[in-house]
């Protein structure tokens, strides 16, 4: 999303982006998020902020916020000061693989460790700016809740995945559409894959065992209300943005893709594990 905002032929209002290296630290990325970010962007003089993740080549959060002082040499130097001192590693944290590429490259080389800062602009194109920054700052709050209570409470960001897709297409456009939304949302998230046959197939195979085996997909009762109370702030704000941006329009299936496929990113997943997990909503959303 703030990709799309991004533009030197027509600037707009500036913007800071800190990108937070945690190097070869077990669970880094999950410090960061859990520990690190909420203090950055609770300071004087953050009027907006969001953040994204790389899962690769190497991890990193990048922290783009809106500042109305200039105040980004302090975070820069409290960031340093925090990974230098007070992160280890955390291996229970780390997001382990949920799906095993072929010919994926386990790199072996050093992994940079440390902050750095830039500035950009936001193009003009984007329409109201405002609106997407609050949409950025919507995902980010849920994606910092989830890995702040898999730090705490000790959710398996997996097991609840599917449950929180559903959940956000059912608060969005009514619980009887979940199961073709999600089905869209997989689709439109492998459309630019050129493996996207295999993997759909691949993921169907494995929702089919799933339920051959009665493995239960979405969470019920206690987990249910668990997760579902946990982060209902988180949603409701959520919700809230994207339908100040549709304006009453007709559900863009696009960009509930794209609201997917970014907070499964915060979270930890890749887009293909992103879209693995909108199959399995896909096929277990008649539950609901």
């Amino acid at each position: 999303m703030l990709d799309a905002m991004k533009s030197s032929e027509k600037p707009g209002d500036a913007f800071d982006i800190i990108a937070i290296y945690p190097g070869a630290i077990e669970g880094g990325s999950e410090q960061v998020i859990a520990e690190l970010l909420p203090d950055l962007v609770d300071r004087p003089g953050v009027a907006a902020w969001a953040f994204e993740r790389a899962l690769e080549p190497v991890p990193m959060i990048a922290l783009y916020l809106n500042l109305s002082t200039e105040c980004h040499e302090d975070i820069v130097e409290h960031c340093e000061d925090v990974l230098s001192s007070d992160f280890q590693d955390k291996p229970h944290l780390a997001m382990l693989p949920l799906i095993e590429m072929p010919n994926q490259e386990n790199l072996e080389a050093d992994i940079p460790w440390g902050v750095t800062h830039t500035q950009s602009t936001l193009s003009s194109e984007v329409g109201e700016v405002s609106s997407y920054w609050a949409l950025g700052q919507a995902i980010s709050s849920i994606a910092i809740r989830i890995v702040s209570n898999i730090r705490d409470e000790g959710w398996d960001r997996k097991t609840i995945a599917p449950t929180i897709l559903a959940e956000l297409l059912g608060r969005l456009d009514g619980t009887e559409t979940v199961e073709t939304a999600a089905h869209f949302v997989m689709q439109a998230i492998l459309a630019d894959d050129p493996n996207a046959a295999s993997l759909t197939r691949q993921f169907r195979m494995k929702a089919h065992q799933l339920a051959q085996s009665d493995v239960p997909i979405l969470l019920t009762d206690k987990m249910l209300n668990n997760v579902v109370d946990g982060l209902s702030v988180e949603f409701d704000g959520l919700v809230g943005e994207v339908k100040k941006i549709e304006k009453g329009a007709e559900p863009d299936l696009g960009f509930r893709a794209f609201i997917w496929r970014r907070l499964a990113t915060c979270i930890g997943f890749s887009p293909v594990e992103a879209a693995y997990l909108a199959c399995l909503t896909s096929t277990s959303a008649g539950e609901i």
